[in-house]
Order: C-alpha cells, then structure tokens, then sequence
C-alpha cells in the first residue's frame, strides 16, 4: 500500500537501530499524539526543536498553567510558553523563571501594566524602550516620550521611532481634548 502505518507502539522506534530513522519514529509519533515526551527522545537538535515547537503551537491555547510549560524541555519553546502563561496570569513573577533571553524580554513586555519596574527587567535596550513608551502612552506621559527619544543610542531606532511617535500623537490627542 502507498500509507505506511502509524506507529502507536514506541517500542517499534526503540528498536531501530539508525539513530535519524529513530528520531523520524518518534517524531511521528509525537506530533498526531501531540506529545511532548516523544520529542524529548529526538536526539537531532534541529528535530528536537521543530518537534517542541510544533506541539506547543497545537496546544498552546488551553495551555494556563506552568506545569504545561514545565515539560517541554526546549529553552526557547519553554520560553514562550512561560511568556504566555505570565500574559493570560499578567504576572511579571514568572518571566524571571525564562532562561532564553529574548523570551524573557518579550514576556516582561507582555505583562506590563503601566509598570516601570516591570520594564526595567528587560535586557534587550530596543525591548526596554518600547516597554517604557508603552507604559508612557498608556499614562499618557509626554515627559517619558522625551526621554527615549533623548536617547541618541535607542531614540533613532525605526522601530523604537515608531512607538515615540505613537506615544506623542496619544499624548498630544489627550491634550487637545483637555483644550
């Protein structure tokens, strides 16, 4: 026949002796089954990797606790699903447990609310900036918006550039409708 079986039986992948046909074993397993452990046998990193992140796009929305987060053992993977769960808890708390860096970063500004400590965190100068006039839009605080555009490094950053100009235009609006 032109289908191969699905393999519901691990013990047929832990025979195979070819370590990349192994990895493929489990991998098909792994993704119908939308299981994690299965990805944890892959030794292919690269494999390994799309296997967690695969998983967890398909799981992602019922995932709400860190317990589900806990069992992927890919950093990055884990990072986002940290970061995800920090933004549905909106607790800063639990970014600081991310260990992958640009995660980190990203949940820090998933979760921040109007909280400047909470951008402080954040290791990545372009990420820090934006942070800040997030938290100056929403309080509507021109004085913020002065203060990163100051900053010759970051202010002439497109992107940071773009969140400056949100942040005056939001601010300026609130000025008009107080005239």
């Amino acid at each position: 026949g032109g289908c191969k079986k699905a393999i519901i039986d691990t013990s047929e992948c832990d025979n195979i002796e070819n370590q990349d046909n192994q990895d493929i074993c489990y991998y098909d397993i792994a993704i119908p089954k939308l299981d994690y452990g299965f990805c944890g046998k892959i030794q292919d990193k690269d494999m390994k990797h799309q296997c967690y992140d695969i998983v967890y796009q398909n799981i992602e929305s019922s995932i709400n606790d860190l317990a589900e987060c806990d069992k992927i053992e890919d950093k990055r993977v884990k990072g986002e699903c940290y970061a995800d769960v920090a933004q549905l808890k909106k607790d800063a708390k639990i970014c600081s447990k991310i260990l992958d860096e640009r995660w980190k970063d990203i949940c820090y500004l998933f979760v921040e609310k109007q909280d400047i400590s909470v951008c402080d965190n954040i290791k990545d100068q372009r990420d820090k900036a934006v942070c800040y006039l997030n938290v100056a839009t929403k309080k509507q605080d021109l004085s913020m918006c002065d203060l990163i555009e100051g900053q010759d490094d970051i202010g002439q950053d497109f992107i940071v550039q773009d969140h400056i100009d949100r942040c005056y235009i939001t601010c300026r609006q609130i000025d008009f409708r107080r005239t």
